[in-house]
């Protein structure tokens, strides 16, 4: 067994209390997962912003589309709640009644998408170079069954325009209908629905590289289970369901730094992927839509520093346990974007996920600490770049301990480590501006900052609830090829 040893540094913006020592081990002559760098991160927007006139965000906008060329390439799913209310329409822009509160929690009102509205978003995600995801109304019945028609009319205006359509659903959290629509749909209908929408898909050859995802369950529960148990399970190419830790009127600011909350991801992970073993083997399994708080976040938390500290464990989670793509609501339009609305700057989350992209490979490793279940770490092999080359290693880190933690990597010596490490300005957890080594980070006339490291030698310590990355370029790992 080949093993390195990890130590950390000294942050030293930081007033020093009293430090826990962690012994970080990793093994690095077996690769346990193994993520698809372009696609393992993405984003979404909520087709109910439609309702609303997008809310604000200007698809041209220099500063949005700077932000989101930043993420690329990746997915970019259109779908949400609202996707079983939405009828698309091939015909010329129709005047759309302009929904002033579109209320994130209650039940959508029935609306259209226009071709010209999905022009604009496939004008953007060209743009930025994202893929794209929709989500098609699983509402659309013909007595028990699904009909087809209005989804084979949005199939038909695709391809006739020439878009890529990277991926397609049939409806959005059907565990939920009876709840949210007051109509249900068992495990088995929705099962054949999928096997009707798939013969359909797989009879236009245009589609031929378009991947089915479903059957988007808020919940690893009992409807997954059962859905991949009939032929829903033949029919889909990826399966997918929903994982958020709060709802809005629980989402209280000490929950955001419990560990036990912080488990709670890794068993839906696992729920997920022994369902899906169980009835479809080998079948990729998606984090279809997530972030911390359902129903369009918890302001003043959501989107401020102190959610990024699940949001970069819950990649962790997802990349250490096996799922091959992780779909972060949203992009724009609530308290868990990436984006603030109107200004367009970024929120912390942002940071997190473009520095993940940037620096963090395919290739994950195991570990050993010496810590308990709130200081947590991962590691890949570094994303080769003109910084890292063949051989490098990225452990990724989030210290919800109430101490400062100096890790230890005695294995590794003096060897270089570049050190980037997250902190909320003013060492407020509810900051929304956060700090690459003490800076802070900011887009300036839609340009990024250099990320600089922090180079160091031999230890570091880290401050109580913060996160961050460290790349060790010379570990000489053999499998980081």
């Amino acid at each position: 067994m080949s093993v390195f040893c990890v130590v950390v540094l000294v942050l030293c913006w930081y007033t020093v209390t009293p430090n826990t020592v962690v012994d970080v081990s990793l093994i690095t002559d077996k690769v346990i997962e193994e993520i698809n760098q372009t696609v393992f991160a993405g984003v979404a927007l909520d087709v109910a912003l439609l309702q609303s006139n997008w809310d604000g965000l200007n698809f041209s906008n220099a500063k949005v589309l700077t932000l989101a060329r930043g993420l690329s390439p990746c997915y970019l799913r259109v779908g949400g709640y609202a996707g079983d209310a939405v009828t698309f329409s091939s015909r010329p822009r129709m005047v759309r009644s302009h929904v002033t509160d579109r209320g994130l929690l209650g039940l959508p009102a029935n609306f259209t998408m226009t071709g010209n509205d999905w022009d604009i978003l496939n004008a953007f995600s060209q743009s930025a170079g994202m893929s794209l995801i929709f989500g098609l109304n699983a509402l659309k019945r013909n007595g028990s069954n699904w009909d087809p028609r209005n989804a084979l009319e949005f199939l038909r205006y695709t391809q006739q325009k020439g878009y890529n359509l990277a991926g397609v659903e049939l409806g959005n959290e059907p565990d939920e209908f009876l709840g949210r629509y007051e109509v249900y749909v068992d495990p088995d209908q929705m099962g054949s629905d999928a096997l009707t929408f798939r013969n359909l898909l797989r009879n236009m050859s245009y589609y031929n590289n378009t991947l089915f995802i479903g059957p988007d369950t808020s919940k690893p529960f009992i409807y997954l289970d059962e859905y991949l148990d009939t032929d829903g399970g033949v029919a889909v190419d990826a399966v997918s369901f929903h994982q958020y830790t709060f709802s809005p009127e629980f989402a209280d600011l000490d929950l955001f730094t419990q560990p036990r909350l912080f488990d709670d991801c890794i068993k839906k992970v696992v729920d997920a992927m022994d369902m899906a073993t169980d009835h479809v083997k080998t079948k990729p399994v998606w984090l279809g839509e997530t972030s911390t708080t359902s129903g369009g976040g918890a302001p003043g938390i959501s989107n401020t520093y102190v959610a990024s500290l699940m949001w970069l464990d819950k990649l962790g989670v997802a990349a250490k346990y096996g799922i091959k793509s992780v779909i972060r609501q949203d992009l724009y339009g609530s308290y868990n974007s990436l984006i603030q609305p109107n200004t367009f700057d970024p929120n912390p989350d942002y940071w997190v996920t473009l520095l993940y992209k940037r620096l963090v490979g395919a290739r994950v490793f195991n570990l050993t600490t010496s810590a308990d279940n709130s200081v947590r770490v991962y590691a890949h092999c570094a994303k080769q770049s003109r910084d890292y080359g063949t051989g490098s290693i990225v452990l990724y880190a989030v210290n919800i301990n109430k101490n400062n933690i100096t890790f230890s990597l005695p294995q590794f010596g003096d060897r270089h480590l570049d050190v980037f490490w997250l902190t909320p300005q003013g060492n407020n957890i509810t900051s929304t501006i956060v700090e690459l080594n003490g800076n802070p980070l900011h887009l300036i006339n839609n340009t990024f900052p250099a990320f600089t490291p922090l180079k160091l030698t031999s230890y570091f310590t880290i401050p109580s609830l913060s996160l961050g990355f460290v790349v060790i370029p010379d570990a000489n790992v053999k499998l980081c090829v």
